[in-house]
């Protein structure tokens, strides 16, 4: 077998999987493996080739994996005795490059061995780097995540960097430097240089953030200085991957270093040994994230077999570099850029190199050996062919330019190289882009018709600027900065004008089995191109394409026919309820976003609760499109969100009070325009039948008159009626609006009440309770957020009439249906019972 490790490591990764989605005991998972080794050995000497000892390995390797992943589970997390917001005094070792965001310090802060936090200094202070000790009184916090199907996992990405709680020092806070240093002396001489870097980079750009913030992130890694308007292109047409450090810009960079290094004195072996310490010492220098450790032990075994003399098969080192991965963190496998980076370069060894040997590399061959005093007879009859082509070609060249012969064989090998450079970068682009097709379908809800040309055409100017921008760090020569910033000039054009075509599909997520289906396809896809095997390769290659037309193509949304529903959704310190009618019409009431007293912290954050929390949650239940939005009121943590799902649904409507103004609706507005969706303004009165559910408007009145800036008054207060039972869905009034309610709109009847203003003791009276009478009463809250909502006076009276209350902030994402006559409710726990293998990061 060309491969042998292959199949053993993707067994071995299968058992960290099945151990993490189903548990299996440590001891059970031991008893297995040893006995299938003990199998797999007495096969070997019973019957030496045979291909049970093959499955019997990969069964053996499967319950090492197993028993592996359970003996590394995480322990506890380390504890202090704190409450959520209370402000201590922090003294520990700064254990990162600290970082300057919207004009905030960041670093990470390790208090002991395997215990951090995370810092934000909200008033820069100067002269902070990496192993600096430091004393500072700061408010702590255990980081949260939002509990929503599909949601992203922060608390567990931050725990899997020994990060367990965040710290936010106010301004004027004394932060202190204590005497002596701490820390790894080589770790602290690369982030010197790194510091000094970052700031060359700058002086190169005084004036041009856009090449210095590119630059930094590309180069180095710092995306501190990235604005989301500059990569927004890049996202759209899948190249962004080219603006992040990955294995791309340390391949380039240990390319070019061989090539200056081949023409210096040095032996092989030192260019070896200087090129794998550079690429760890890149390595270190961007973070030591994932994606470039990974590259650079790749790269270290490349080197090594080059050395040797021996052919690097990539597929075999890319299952080595992946076993030592997950033996180090068995975890990591859950984590997107794990599965994308291992799938891409799988990809290139599975698919690429065998075609491109089976064509391009016959054309490349020939165009070799129109230098060589070769006889054609030695060459592949495919490759033999060419040659002779090209001699013609060569020939008619010399009559008609009168060159010499020499110098036209030359020229006809050079645009032979050429063209076959560019027929193998479209083709691993493609090959790449079908082989990750689904988890950026799953992950990011991307399928992008322009990725083919965009990544030749972005990409390739942006790994260019990569040794451009590494040469002017060394040299300190502007012109060398110059080009690199060109260079990133082009590929920001090149992605806009993708952009500007790329229809921006978001496709929700496909069935499981159906994902099953394609991954099993492109696998026997593989395997038949590899052994030549045309009766298994034109069926399974098919089998990919019908597969993946499937996964984009439309599915029912996981909706319940005849039921109307309320899913309150988890976004924090905000509100957005998503509706389902009886007859499938679907409704999302806000989309959440940061407070208003944060004004600042979605820039910082480079974070939208529309793109990154509803829309995935909306995904999950396999939407495409909503009928309509609605905004209660234009306050930021209502109406944030909204831009990003008007983009990503193209409702058809979007429902807003008659009192609804100022600029955060001025935003919304205009993109609803954009993207024609139809504006509709309700007022108290207004009746209509919504999908088999009949909607009644019962506040902001016709005679309200709003202030210049949105209030909570200005709130769309809607009554849904199904069957026998009643939603009432209050927005944020206070208790004044609630008293003209009372007053004005008669009895009224809810059987669900979604509680107003985020469980404010300035809403929801006694008076008002007394009078609906509620079964259920559904509250939006953050976890721990500054203002203590929900009010403990709101709690104990919902408690004393009996009412049953669900919250988002204890307990994740709420759903209640009813059919007209029962009520179920569903709620996802904080706490989550088994990680599914979408689920973690």
């Amino acid at each position: 077998m060309r491969d042998p490790l292959v199949f053993p490591v993707l067994a071995f990764a299968g058992g960290i999987v099945l151990n993490l989605t189903a548990g299996i005991a440590l001891i059970e998972s031991c008893t297995a493996a040893v006995a299938f080794a003990a199998l797999a050995v007495a096969a070997r000497y019973a019957r030496d080739q045979s291909p049970l000892t093959g499955v019997l390995v990969c069964l053996a390797m499967l319950a090492a994996g197993c028993a592996w992943s359970a003996f590394r589970s995480p322990g506890p997390d380390p504890v202090i005795d704190f409450s959520e917001g209370e402000e201590l005094v922090l003294a520990g070792c700064v254990a990162d490059l600290p970082q300057i965001r919207a004009g905030r310090h960041q670093f990470v802060l390790e208090l002991e061995p395997g215990a951090r936090v995370r810092v934000t200094l909200l008033e820069p202070r100067p002269n902070l780097g990496y192993g600096q000790r430091l004393e500072l009184h700061a408010a702590l916090r255990h980081p949260s995540s939002f509990h929503n199907p599909g949601a992203f996992d922060y608390r567990a990405y931050l725990a899997r960097r020994a990060i367990f709680w965040t710290a936010t020092a106010r301004i004027g806070a004394p932060v202190n430097q204590l005497p002596g240093d701490c820390g790894n002396p080589v770790l602290r001489a690369i982030y010197g240089w790194k510091s000094a870097a970052l700031a060359r980079i700058d002086r190169f750009f005084p004036t041009d953030t856009y090449r210095a913030g590119m630059l930094r992130a590309l180069l180095l890694g710092d995306d501190s200085a990235l604005q989301a308007v500059w990569i927004e292109h890049f996202r759209r047409t899948g190249t962004y991957h080219a603006l992040v450090i990955s294995g791309a810009h340390v391949s380039v960079l240990v390319l070019v270093l061989l090539f200056l290094l081949r023409i210096t004195p040095l032996s092989m072996l030192a260019c070896t040994a200087v090129s794998a310490c550079v690429a760890w010492l890149y390595a270190l220098a961007a973070g030591g994230e994932s994606p470039v450790t990974r590259s650079a032990l790749g790269l270290t075994l490349v080197l090594a077999t080059r050395f040797f003399f021996r052919r690097a098969r990539i597929l075999n080192i890319l299952a080595l570099t992946a076993f030592v991965f997950l033996v180090f963190d068995p975890r990591q496998i859950l984590e997107p850029s794990f599965q994308l980076t291992f799938s891409s370069v799988a990809a290139i060894g599975a698919f690429v190199i065998p075609l491109c040997e089976a064509s391009t590399g016959h054309v490349l061959l020939a165009a070799r050996s129109l230098s060589w005093n070769v006889p054609g007879a030695s060459l592949h009859r495919i490759a033999a062919a060419w040659r002779v082509e090209m001699q013609m070609l060569a020939a008619t060249a010399q009559a008609l330019f009168r060159v010499p012969a020499g110098v036209a064989l030359r020229g006809v090998a050079f645009c032979a190289r050429a063209a076959v450079l560019m027929a193998d970068t479209v083709l691993t682009t493609a090959t790449i882009q079908l082989a990750l097709a689904l988890p950026m379908i799953v992950y990011f809800h991307r399928v992008s018709l322009s990725g083919l040309s965009a990544n030749v055409f972005v990409s390739l100017p942006l790994t260019a600027a990569v040794p451009f921008g590494f040469l002017a760090l060394l040299t300190g020569w502007p012109p060398l900065a110059w080009a690199a910033g060109t260079l990133l000039d082009w590929s920001r054009g090149a992605a806009a004008w993708h952009a500007g075509w790329e229809p921006n599909w978001r496709t929700p997520d496909p069935p499981l089995w159906l994902a099953s289906l394609f991954l099993a396809f492109l696998l026997a896809s593989a395997l038949g191109l590899r052994r030549g095997a045309k009766w298994t390769l034109i069926p399974a290659c098919a089998g990919v394409a019908v597969s993946l037309a499937l996964v984009i193509h439309p599915f029912p949304p996981a909706l319940v026919p005849g039921h109307l529903e309320l899913s309150a959704i988890d976004v924090g310190q905000g509100e957005s309820l998503f509706l389902a009618t009886p007859a499938g019409r679907t409704l999302l009431l806000d989309a959440g976003g940061f407070p208003s007293w944060r004004p600042g912290a979605a820039a910082q954050l480079r974070f939208d609760h529309g793109e990154d929390v509803v829309s995935p949650y909306l995904w999950t239940r396999g939407l495409r499109r909503l009928d309509a939005v609605a905004l209660s009121h234009a306050h930021d943590d209502h109406a944030q969100g909204l831009l990003a799902v008007i983009e990503n649904f193209r409702p058809r409507e979007i429902w807003v009070s008659r009192a609804t103004s100022g600029p955060v609706w001025d935003r919304v507005e205009r993109h609803a325009r954009l993207y024609q969706t139809q504006i509709r303004r309700l007022q108290a009165g207004d009746q209509f039948q919504f999908g088999g559910a009949a909607l009644a408007v019962l506040s902001p009145p016709p005679d309200y008159q709003p202030a210049e800036t949105a209030h909570n008054n200005d709130s769309l207060v809607i009554q849904l009626s199904y069957g026998q039972r009643t939603f009432l869905l209050t927005g944020d009034i206070e208790n004044q609006m609630e008293q003209r309610m009372i007053a004005h709109m008669g009895p009224l009847r809810a059987d669900v009440l979604k509680v107003a203003h985020h469980g404010s003791r300035t809403s929801t009276s006694g008076e008002l309770l007394d009078m609906l009478r509620p079964s259920f009463a559904v509250i939006s809250a953050g976890l721990h957020n500054r203002y203590g909502l929900p009010h403990a006076t709101v709690v104990d009276r919902l408690a004393s009439r009996r009412i049953q209350t669900l919250r988002t902030d204890t307990d994740g994402l709420v759903t209640v249906r009813t059919d007209g006559y029962r009520i179920r409710t569903e709620s996802n726990r904080a706490v989550q019972s088994k990680p599914a293998l979408w689920d973690v990061p």
